[in-house]
């Protein structure tokens, strides 16, 4: 059910909203779903549509392109359907530096980025709960789900601001964490 402004009245913020909210059956969901990550097409000539890679934080990434499912060669190495019908191999390598999102190197040299490069020092931030293990016993448990939940903040699609405070607080749960953990179960 869609609101209708009042006659002569500009619809609110609030309502808009709402409107843009609202499902076709007209009911407004409780949750809202974002995806998890944004992956970035890759546009290559040869190739008969654009490719798509889609690689959770573990397990096996999907390729596709145009919408198709690609046929998988080899561990990380797919088969992509060029116009002139023969295959182009193409392989999935982990991201340069300190990317969330993994790379397309091509048999032809080439690597294509599969999604956005956050800012460097957003990048930097994001791995600093790594350092936690070096309080010693127990928490290189919490800098390992650290690490995880900042890769995690970096793949969402939200603007840079918000991925900075979320990271800052990842980062200080997971020193506080941390230290509790050391302390109790590590050194004294």
């Amino acid at each position: 059910m869609t609101a209708t402004p009042t006659p002569g009245r500009a619809p609110t913020l609030l309502r808009r909203l709402s409107e843009s909210r609202t499902r076709p059956s007209g009911r407004t969901p409780a949750v809202y779903h974002r995806p998890v990550s944004v992956p970035v097409p890759v546009h290559l000539p040869e190739v008969l549509g654009p490719v798509l890679v889609r690689a959770p934080l573990v397990g096996r990434p999907t390729v596709t392109v145009g919408g198709q499912p690609v046929r998988r060669v080899s561990r990380g190495t797919y088969e992509l359907p060029t116009r002139d019908g023969e295959g182009l191999l193409a392989t999935v390598v982990p991201g340069a530096r300190m990317s969330p999102y993994p790379r397309l190197l091509l048999e032809t040299g080439e690597v294509h980025p599969t999604g956005p490069t956050p800012p460097l020092p957003l990048q930097v931030l994001a791995f600093l709960p790594g350092l936690v293990v070096l309080l010693g016993g127990a928490s290189a448990f919490v800098a390992v789900l650290g690490l995880v939940a900042s890769l995690l903040v970096l793949r969402r699609p939200w603007p840079p601001p918000a991925q900075y405070v979320a990271v800052l607080v990842v980062l200080g749960l997971a020193v506080g964490l941390g230290w509790t953990v050391s302390r109790v179960w590590g050194w004294a």
